[in-house]
């Protein structure tokens, strides 16, 4: 079962507050508004993009005044810096909105940072709500060198959100970060979130057919990177479902196997490709797969761990979040799972 220590503990939280007026009247039209103006931005990169674990989220909760989410990222760190970088691109066109962003170690944009901060953000005490995106920016609260120097909240304690949101609002002047600060970050992200073409691996599998349908379907890009996390965690119990690989629908001895090209990121790819796996013979699989002057030698072990990934997928129901529950029964009710 998927349950290792990093997978519970790598993830990211953001927040998106709204600088607007909000009343108890209006509060949750303007920030559903506001969640759906936002995903309209990265709709397109965040349905496209494969997700390691967890994919970009933006809840709404009644008693708050803000739209946000806690995303795992799993043993993937590309993952966090896109999402990142959608978060940079939502500031990027909204006026009106500061983000606040961090991690499991904290406030990951400090840290990425580090070399080019003044003293007071090094420590994470008093950095505490005082780091956030806006426009497309890094903005970092200053505190008070002397007495006599004036900033908007020169206390060293905490400053409330709402106190701290408004200030990178009304006073982005003084709050935006030095040129080396944003460099540094802008570095980070590299060319997402439009791009993320250098994480990408293409290779070919051979799959049974009704296999090829789902993977075909470009709506299945976080299913397939739930099968290969499944595969690479998988238990003895697991392997029990693997043996007959019966959801694949094997035909008498063998199975109408049948190449795709696939694009994965790195990651995944190395998840796959890395784990030495034999199917049991029980399965159907061909054993030419053993011969390493077969030119579809490499092919037939990648399509043998995609496979058996999704046969744990099928089976599994403790593995499949609602959103992947319900897909994976929309493919049952239409055969596509019984495919000849």
């Amino acid at each position: 079962m998927e349950s290792l220590k990093s997978t519970e503990e790598d993830y990211v939280v953001y927040k998106i507050f709204p600088c607007c007026d909000l009343t108890e009247k209006n509060k949750n039209v303007k920030i559903i508004e506001l969640r759906d103006q936002c995903f309209e931005i990265v709709k397109e990169l965040v349905e496209k993009y494969m997700w390691h674990h967890d994919h970009f989220v933006l809840d709404v909760n009644d008693s708050e005044s803000f739209i946000g989410g806690k995303v795992t990222i799993g043993d993937s760190v590309e993952d966090e810096w896109f999402l990142i970088s959608l978060l940079f691109k939502i500031s990027d066109n909204i006026d009106n909105i500061v983000i606040q962003v961090g991690d499991q170690d904290g406030e990951v944009l400090l840290i990425e940072a580090a070399d080019h901060l003044p003293k007071w953000a090094q420590d994470p005490e008093t950095a505490e709500n005082r780091v956030f995106i806006h426009r497309g920016a890094v903005h970092l609260i200053p505190i008070a060198k002397t007495p006599a120097e004036l900033t908007p909240i020169p206390s060293l304690n905490c400053p409330e959100i709402e106190d701290a949101i408004q200030t990178v609002f009304r006073f982005a002047n003084i709050t935006k970060a030095s040129d080396h600060v944003q460099n540094a970050i802008r570095t980070r992200m590299k060319k997402y979130p439009n791009d993320w073409s250098d994480l990408m691996h293409y290779t070919h599998l051979l799959v049974p057919k009704n296999l090829q349908y789902v993977l075909e379907n470009a709506k299945s890009v976080n299913l397939i990177s739930k099968a290969i996390r499944l595969f690479y965690h998988r238990d003895h119990i697991d392997l029990k479902v693997c043996r007959l690989l019966k959801q694949m629908n094997p035909k008498s001895e063998q199975l109408d196997l049948v190449k795709v090209g696939l694009n994965l990121t790195k990651c995944l790819y190395a998840m796959l490709s890395k784990q030495k796996f034999n199917p049991d013979k029980k399965s159907g699989w061909p054993t030419s797969m053993n011969d390493q002057n077969n030119p579809d030698f490499k092919a037939l072990h990648l399509g043998a761990k995609l496979t058996c990934g999704f046969e744990i997928l099928a089976n599994t129901k403790t593995h499949q979040d609602d959103l992947k529950q319900s897909y994976i029964q929309s493919l049952t009710n239409k055969g596509f799972f019984n495919r000849n």
